[in-house]
């Protein structure tokens, strides 16, 4: 199975935003241990455009388990889901540049 999830450009404030979620909710196929992505970006980016962010071990919390995810508040595009409930400052992450 073959899937791609595009990201739009940041053309007015917030529409470009992707919140933090576990890539598993958007994924139609299973088992999960046979699941690989990948994230590739097509121009330059840094944290101010909108640079990948990870929680290093995050596939483990909750038991591995799916958190439940929803439409977040804030967001301008509603095409992305959240994790629900999730303090993105509570944990250490890292910003792929």
């Amino acid at each position: 199975h073959t899937m791609l999830i595009q990201k739009p450009p940041q053309k007015q404030p917030e529409t470009g935003r992707h919140p933090f979620h576990q890539d598993l909710y958007y994924f139609p196929f299973r088992p999960v241990d046979r699941i690989v992505c990948a994230w590739t970006a097509m121009e330059l980016v840094d944290r101010r455009n909108g640079c990948l962010s990870v929680y290093p071990g995050s596939h483990r919390w909750n038991g591995g388990k799916l958190r439940p995810h929803s439409y977040p508040e804030f967001m301008v595009n509603k095409a992305y889901y959240c994790i629900e409930k999730f303090d993105i400052n509570s944990k250490p992450r890292i910003h792929l540049v």
